[in-house]
């Protein structure tokens, strides 16, 4: 069950953010929530830390697709460095960075360290 709302992840997007409250953030609520509840046991943290990493988890979903943050800007000749980067991880937003901190286990950043993948085996088959 979500600890948190679209509402919730609005709350702490930056100011001036591109992304109003018409936007339709479910898919960021279900992803933060089915995200934390599959790397963290029941009583890692209390309630409240609990809802606060996830609502930082959507709040980097939300910003590493719908608004990427520079991290770097430059006003003449007009210049813009983007922060989110493929493979950054929850690196990529300050959002993602904070829900690190925030989770004193660890479990997050060894979540993120996880080798997800297939292995290719190679059978040589004889040919005549």
């Amino acid at each position: 069950m979500a600890r948190i709302t679209e509402h919730d992840i609005l709350a702490i997007l930056d100011q001036g953010t591109d992304v109003d409250s018409t936007v339709d953030l479910s898919m960021m609520v279900t992803l933060a929530t089915e995200y934390y509840d599959g790397v963290f046991d029941s009583g890692d943290h209390s309630t409240a830390l609990a809802k606060e990493i996830e609502r930082l988890l959507g709040a980097h979903f939300t910003a590493s697709t719908l608004e990427p943050q520079a991290n770097r800007e430059k006003l003449g000749p007009a210049e813009q460095t983007l922060m989110a980067k493929q493979g950054m991880r929850l690196e990529a937003t300050t959002y993602g960075q904070q829900a690190l901190i925030a989770d004193h286990t660890g479990k997050l950043a060894q979540a993120q360290e996880a080798k997800r993948g297939f292995e290719v085996y190679c059978v040589e088959i004889p040919t005549e």
